[in-house]
Formats: structure tokens, sequence, C-alpha cells
């Protein structure tokens, strides 16, 4: 069998070959691997074309779209799909002009096509789908750049049968070619073709494929941000989607900095969207360019009317659709660039001394106030000293009129625009102010050299704080505010702006200890605050609501049992709970005392202030971060794996938005923390990634949190050596009992006695009984009894303790009270364990007189560990009820002596037996110890409900009525069915 020639591509190998080497920084339709290659109905539209081309006439697929969204991709994905291989043929710029290259090599060689004669290349090109048999398949990339010969020579394979083309695949941009316009008509319009406009991803789809690239979650704000920084263009997305996966967690790595890295790479001549934007920019009348030239550097939809009077004619509407990059806005009444990305290389393809020009006819056409950012533009390019310093008066006067009108956010925007043009000390004094009174941390990301020209004092350090904290560098904000050793002489903006950041540096405290001189800069905070209290009527309650905050982070630094701060947190919530604009500041504190509470095992206090605290709080929010963290540990204590992984994604969508700073790293452990436990690699490689993060060794904190998340991986996995590793990590500080409480000594006690090391729990039951250690009474007992118990050598007196702990944790009210089962309260997986110590310790020790307790326990166990995902637990849970039950007298001898009536062996008993499900077993073997409804559903886990239908079915199987029917028919039984 002959070679199949060099231009025939086998697409299946070609996919897989691509995927292996797949590099999205280097490529135009990135990676065929990435979610957006799966559009579902185009791509069953290409292969149902392809599957047809055999049966006679031509088909005709036309898959456009502008650069990077998709379209080769896509191809190549259906092409593999179908399974058959295609003559490919990828065109360029050049081809435009050269009578006759579309086809060469594939179609014809290089001598017919230079004689330029079209029967000469139909025969060739016929001759070579001869060869290839009926059905051939070509597929053109890049159609918009086909010379006019070849396209006259491809319309007539396509319409003539005889030549045997089985279907003609290409991709093409949007073009107002008349010879191309047939193609497309004949794709939308004919029984044998296909027209597929690709549309950019939507917003949802958008957020998918950038948290796939990032590895982390990403929150709904900063998806929105890239989607409208992208326009949803696939390429744009996993650039940088691709630009977070290689920039390490940790500070500098944001949302803001991918989006500003990839539009300065849009704006760089290299840049294969912007080559591409440029060579379509090349092939449109001067008109055109001019139209798109102004929009693009309007930033805004304009009228045509607007249009006219800048290009100084009338305007050509149909000249902005023929490059289909511009749209219609009904909302403005106006035309706009439909596309970010290409304003973005519009701009850049601007003259530079041209750029001026086109700024000042934008600002002299949107007035004074609205042209503010053109005008200021346009001197920065043609430096007049006069107009500089008489718009930068103008934009001072408007600001200050707008801060003293309660507009933070827009004063901060008229100065943001002048700024380039004046870094003097009045323009950043009053953007500092602006941001005092509620403008966003980022109006000060282009001012900070000019900040740190400013003299030394509160304004100064204040903003510096706040963008060092915006980047994640919360240590380098506390030693920015700790240089103000005086805040009596400042005015009150300043005093508002340093305490704004003092309390968003403040919560560092809350997952570990800070510097020794942050107690004196929370102290000089605090006297100052109340002075400024006296004249600050307007914005009362959001200074109170700082200096709550403030007050919280002295508690916490004030050396005490950990106990102790609870309540005093507590009276500080309280002051604010009726204080107007002060609720973000009073549910930040509730988040604070809900973890302190958690952490010393008072579940049900917990779960309500951290409940609060998770739905009130912006997801941006760091306390509102630190808040779902502690609500979802919470939640995974109690079982609730589910909530627990929704709540910990919720914590960790917000990283990449406020920037990766300590709290950051801790929320992404939490989140890795229920598919780490739930045995998914994919975890295993974030918490991998976070452990190797610049930020992670200078944050002891996330590290614990981290070796947390890898110790229930080990322990799930029954993976005890790795479990014991990670545990000792975890606990080898006072910060573990301050992040976690004590519970993960008892997990590490676990662990040892699984590997046969009694002797070394000693020391963890010594550090249990310090009073120090924050714990109430219930939770510290259990945790003492269980880890005793894993201790003893002597069976009865390990299993008497093991019984003890399970008394002290079902002493515990359960997180909520919508929750029905009390077991073990906020602690069901400690519980769970628990249950299979004693369980597989009656199992070993033949216990015969606590069997149905083990069973029970054993079951009940495997019920919460099926519900979390922990399936080698599950497992592990199985095989202890199965083992006992095997055992264990047999069903009958349970329930009672055998009727006298029944005979041993009844073989019609023992069928309907055998036919009882498993968990019908289980209800079978409880109804017969005469237990209630509500107690089968609390020893199974499982709701009332469910146990009236179980009863419903045993009873239909066993063909009885009631459960004094069931019971009597059970006396008969000799054992129970397997």
């Amino acid at each position: 069998m002959n070679e199949p020639p060099p231009w025939v591509i086998d697409w299946e190998t070609e996919v897989q070959s691509r995927i292996s080497r797949h590099d999205c920084t280097e490529t135009m339709d990135f990676g065929i691997d990435h979610s957006f290659v799966a559009r579902t109905a185009e791509r069953g539209q290409i292969v149902r074309q392809l599957q047809r081309a055999e049966a006679g006439s031509a088909h005709l697929v036309v898959i456009e779209a502008l650069a990077g969204m998709g379209k080769s991709a896509l191809l190549r994905r259906a092409l593999a799909d179908c399974g058959r291989p295609a003559l490919s043929i990828v065109l360029d710029e050049s081809d435009r002009e050269e009578p006759g290259s579309a086809g060469v090599p594939a179609l014809w060689n290089p001598e017919t096509a230079q004689r330029g004669e079209a029967h000469e290349l139909l025969e060739a090109a016929a001759a070579r789908l001869e060869e290839l048999g009926a059905g051939a398949v070509v597929v053109i990339e890049n159609f918009h750049w086909v010379d006019d010969l070849s396209a006259q020579v491809l319309w007539r394979l396509l319409r003539e049968p005889q030549h045997r083309l089985g279907a003609l695949v290409v991709t093409t941009r949007p073009c107002a070619r008349p010879d191309l316009s047939g193609f497309a008509r004949h794709a939308q319009t004919g029984s044998c073709g296909a027209f597929i406009d690709l549309p950019p991803l939507n917003a949802d789809q958008s957020r998918e494929l950038l948290a796939e690239l990032a590895g982390v979650p990403v929150g709904a704000e900063a998806a929105g941000a890239v989607h409208a920084a992208t326009d949803g263009i696939p390429a744009h997305v996993v650039s940088i989607g691709a630009w977070l996966s290689q920039c390490p967690p940790g500070a500098g790595r944001s949302i803001e900095n991918a989006v500003a890295h990839h539009q300065a790479a849009l704006a760089r001549a290299g840049h294969p969207f912007h080559q591409a934007i440029s060579s379509m920019v090349r092939g449109l009348d001067p008109h055109a360019r001019s139209l798109l030239t102004l929009l693009a550097t309007a930033g805004q939809p304009l009228s045509a009317q607007q249009m006219a009077e800048v290009v100084e004619h009338p305007v050509e509407l149909t000249v902005l659709t023929e490059a289909g990059v511009s749209e219609w806005d009904a909302a403005s009444f106006g035309y706009r660039i439909r596309y970010r990305s290409v304003a973005v290389v519009l701009q850049a393809l601007i003259p530079p001394e041209e750029r001026a020009q086109w700024h000042q006819r934008v600002a002299a056409l949107l007035g004074s106030s609205a042209g503010v950012t053109h005008r200021a533009t346009a001197l920065r390019l043609e430096p007049d000293e006069s107009g500089r310093r008489r718009l930068v008066a103008e934009a001072l006067a408007v600001a200050r009129d707008l801060l003293t009108a309660g507009r933070p956010g827009e004063s901060a925007e008229h100065l943001v625009s002048v700024l380039p043009l004046d870094t003097g000390s009045e323009v950043v004094v009053l953007l500092l102010r602006s941001v005092a009174h509620g403008a966003d941390v980022r109006a000060l990301l282009e001012a900070e050299p000019a900040i740190r020209a400013l003299p030394p004092g509160a304004l100064r350090s204040g903003g510096l704080a706040l963008l060092r904290m915006r980047s994640g560098e919360p240590w380098a904000a506390m030693g920015e505010l700790a240089q103000v050793v005086d805040l009596a002489a400042e005015e009150n903006d300043a005093i508002q702006l340093f305490a704004r950041a003092v309390a968003q540096a403040g919560v560092v405290s809350v997952t570990g200890s800070v510097p020794s001189r942050w107690s004196a800069v929370l102290a000089r905070t605090t006297e100052a605050l109340d002075v400024y209290l006296d004249g600050a009527e307007g914005t009362a309650g959001e200074v109170r609501g700082l200096r709550g905050l403030i007050a919280t982070w002295r508690v916490l630094a004030t050396p005490r049992p950990l106990v102790d701060p609870i309540e005093a947190i507590g009276d500080i919530a309280d002051q604010l709970a009726q204080t107007p604009s002060a609720e973000s500041a009073y549910l930040g504190i509730r988040a604070v005392r809900g973890a302190r509470l958690h952490q010393v095992g008072a579940c049900q206090s917990a779960y309500y202030e951290l409940e609060a605290s998770s739905q009130g709080l912006p997801g941006q929010d760091r306390l509102g971060a630190f808040g779902r963290s502690r609500f979802a540990l919470s939640l995974f204590d109690a079982g609730l794996w589910d909530e627990a992984a929704a709540v910990a994604a919720q914590a960790a969508e917000g990283g990449l938005e406020r920037g990766e700073c300590d709290q950051a790293l801790i929320s992404y452990a939490v989140d890795a923390l229920v598919r780490a436990a739930r045995g998914q690699e994919s975890a295993h490689r974030i918490l991998d990634r976070l452990w190797e993060a610049p930020g992670s060794e200078g944050s002891p904190a996330s590290r614990v949190y981290i070796d947390y998340a890898r110790a229930w991986a080990a322990i799930t996995a029954e993976d005890h050596a790795r479990a014991i590793d990670a545990l000792l990590r975890t606990n080898e500080s006072d910060l573990g009992l301050a992040c976690l409480g004590i519970m993960p000594l008892t997990l590490l006690a676990r662990e040892l006695a699984s590997i046969g090391r009694p002797e070394v729990i000693a020391s963890i039951i010594t550090t249990l009984q310090d009073d120090s250690v924050p714990a109430l009474e219930a939770p510290r007992r259990y945790a003492i009894a269980h880890a005793r118990g894993l201790s003893r050598s002597d069976p009865q007196e390990r299993l008497d303790l093991l019984f003890d702990a399970l008394d002290w944790l079902d002493h515990k009210s359960p997180p909520r009270t919508t929750l029905s089962i009390a077991e073990g309260g906020g602690f069901r997986m400690q519980r769970a364990l628990l249950a299979l110590d004693i369980a597989g310790l009656v199992s070993n020790q033949r216990f015969a007189e606590h069997r149905t307790t083990g069973i029970g326990l054993a079951v009940w166990a495997a019920t919460v560990f099926q519900r979390c995902g922990a399936r080698v637990l599950e497992q592990r849970a199985g095989d202890l009820a199965t083992s006992l039950r095997e055992d264990a007298p047999t069903l009958a001898s349970m329930v009672g002596p055998r009727s006298a009536s029944a005979p041993a062996t009844d073989p019609a008993l023992r069928h309907k037996l055998s036919q009882l499900s498993g968990r019908e077993r289980q209800v079978t073997l409880l109804i017969g110890e005469g237990k209630s409804n509500p107690e089968i559903a609390e020893d199974l886990y499982i709701s009332v409900r469910t146990v009236e239908k179980h009863i419903a079915k045993i009873f239909k199987k066993l063909e009885v009525s009631s459960r004094r029917e069931a019971k009597r028919l059970l006396r008969g039984a000799v054992a129970e069915p397997r």
C-alpha cells in the first residue's frame, strides 16, 4: 500500500500530537485540549456533513469567526471525531496576491499554478481527488486569504459533481469580498452546506475555562473582569489563564495583573492577534480605517452624526460592518467596537504622531467633563504647560465638588485621569482623601511613586499600606503603618485613611502572631479614632465600624488564655449591632468570634456566627474569606462535606480578586480539603503548588491548613505514615492549636495507634490536659478519653475508655437545630472514626455482648463516609459490619426465641429473607430489636421518611402487614440471610 502524500493529515494522530506539545503562550488558536473546543452543536454539524460526503454531492462547511475564537481548534477536533484524513491547506496574507497559490501543493503543483489557467488547475485538482477516492475532504484554513483564481477553481470543484470532491471545509474571518460571499451563501442556504458563525464564550464559559487554567476557583467579579477585557474570545481567556497558571500563588498574582499583562502583549506588533487585526485593517479603505480608529480612541459608542463631526465628511455606515469588528449599540444609540481586544490593537496601530490629535478630537466632541481623560492623554503625548495647568485645576475643582457631594469614587476617577500630568501633593492628597471616604483602593495604583514622595504621616503610610494589602503583602503593610508614631496632629481624613489600612492589615492576627510593634499601632489608632468620633457625624457609623475592628485586633494581640477573647469580641460586636453603616465591620467581628467558638468546640454557636458572616460579607472581603474558610471547616467536621465544599469554593473565589495574601492561600487549602479527603488527585497538585509558593514559607498559618488537608487525604486513604507526617507538622507549634483546636491531636493519636505506637500518645494526652490549651469541657473530655483508650493495652480498659469518649461526643448539640441527628454534634467525623475504633476492637476481641452496638456503629459510620465520599473508610466500615454480623448471633436469636410452630429450616422463609437488600436487612434487624422509626433513622443516619419506605418494601417482601407479624415471622429464621 502506498504511503499517503505529506499534505494528507490523519487528524486523530494530529490532535493527540498537538495536545501533547501544547504551549498556549506560542499559538494562535490556543490548545485544542481546552474546554472552548467543546462546542457540541457546532462539532456535530461538521461531523454530519463529513459523514454525508461520500453520498454524492459535495458538501461545504464554512466556519466564520474573528481571530482567536477557536476555529482551527474546533475543526481539528471535529475531523478527529469523524476519523477521516483530509487534504490540509493553511493560507496566509502572502497568498492573497499570488494566483493559484491556495492549492499548492495539495491540489496542484507550483508549475501549474504559475501558468494561471483555471482549466489546468481544475484538471490537476480533479486528478488529485481521483487518487484519494470518493468522498475526499479538503480543508482550507484562513480562507479569507484565498486568491481569486483559486477561489474560482474551488467553486467549480464544489459545484461540479464529476470532480469527486466529498467536502470542502474552510475557516475564515468576517470578510466582505464579493467572490467569497457565494461560498457563505451556499453554506447558509444549500442543502449540502453548513455555515457556522462561532460566537465568543459567554460569561459562565469564560469563568469555567479560566478556573480550569488557573487551578483555583475564580469568583464572579474576577471572571467578569476577564470576560470584559477579552469579550469572551477563547484565545485571550486562555492567554490570561496561562499567565495565572505560570505565576506562582502569592503576592503579585491577581486578575488585575493578568489582564494588564495580556493587554500589554496585545499592543505589541509580534502578537498573533495584533498581526491578525493589523492585516485586516490594511485591507480596508481609508474611510473605514479612520472610523474604526475614532471608535477605538473614544472607547464608547458614537452616533453617525458624532463620527461625521470628527472625520469631517459623511459617514458610510456600511464600511463599519464589513470587517465584522464593530456593531450598533441600541442602548446608547451609537456604534462601538465590538471587542475590547480589537480596540486595544487599533489604538496601538495609530501612528504615534497622530495619537494626540485623535484624543483632542474626541475630547472636543465629548465636552470638558466627559473628555477629561482624552484631554489628559493628548497633553501627555504633546505637552503644553498652560493647557496642563488649566486641566489640572479644572480636575481638582470637580473632584473637590464630587467629594463634598459624597461621591468619592467619581472624585477619584477625575484625579486619576490627570495624575500622569501632575503628581504633586495637591492631586495626590485629594486622591488619598477620596479613598479615605470609600473610593476603591485601585485608584492609588498609578499614584504609588507620588504617595512615597509625600512627607511622612498618616496619609502617606495609610495609602502605602492599602497598596501593600491590595498586592497581598500584609506584613509590609504593617511595617508601613508602624512608621507613624503620633496621630494627634493629623487631620480627620488622614486618620480615617490610616484606620482603614489598620483595620485591613489586622486581619493577619486572626490566623497567627503579629509583630510586637503592632499593639502600639492599634492603641494609637484607637485613641485617634476616639477623638475623631466627636466631630465625625456624617461618617460616624463607618468610623465606629473601623474602631470596632481595631478593638478586636487589640483583643487578639493581648496575651491571655485563648478562651477569654470570645466574650470580649462578642461585646464589641453587640455594640455595633445597631450602628448604621457599620454592618460590614459587625459581620467581620462575628466571623472572628465564630472562628474562636469553633476552635474551642462550641459548634452550634460557631455555626450561627459563621453562617451569618458568610452570607453577609462580600466574596472579595478578607474577613469574609476568613469566615467562609472557618465555616467550611466546621461543616467538614460535622460530616457535611458537600456544603463544606460549596462554602470553601466561595471563600477561595475571592483570592485572585483581592490579592493572594496568606488568607488567600488558606482559602485555597481549605477548598482543596474536601477534594483531597475524597481522593481527588487534582487537590494534591494544588496543595503541592501552594506549599511551594514563595509566600507560603513566610505564612506558617497557610502551611498548617495545607498540612491539615494532606492529613485528611491520608486518613481517608488509610495511609497512616503519610497522615502522621502531615499531622506532626500541623501540631508542631501552638499555631496549629490556634488555627484548628485540639481535634487534630486526636487524629494524630489514632494514626499512632494504627502503626502500633501507643506509647507516644502519652505526650498528646499531656497536651490535651493542659488548661491553657483552648477547649470546652465536653470536647476536651472526649479527646482525652479517646487518646487514653488508644494508648491502653488491655482490651476491656480500652473499650471502656472509647465508650466514655463516645458518651462525651454524644453530649454535643448538633451544629444547627434543623439537623435531626445529634451524634457527635459538630464533630461527626470524629465520631465516625471513633465508631471504627470501637467496632474494630469489638470484632477483634470477640466482645459478644457489644456486637449489636458494634454493628450499629459500623453501619452508621459507613453511611457517614458514604455521604461524605470517603470510599476507603466506607469500605472499611462496611467490612467491619459484615464481619460482626457473620460472628453475631442469628437474626432469629436477636429478636427472641423461635416460634415452636415455625420449622427450624423453613425454605420459604429463607427465600423471603434472601430477597431483602443490604439496607433492608439492617432495618429488619433494628425492627427486631424493637426500635422505633426515628431511632432506626438515627442509627442508620437516614431520614424517617426513608425508613418508612424501607419498611414498606420489607413488609411486601416478607408478606406481612405489621411490625408484630414481622417479629413473629423472624423468630422462625435460623440464621440471617446473606
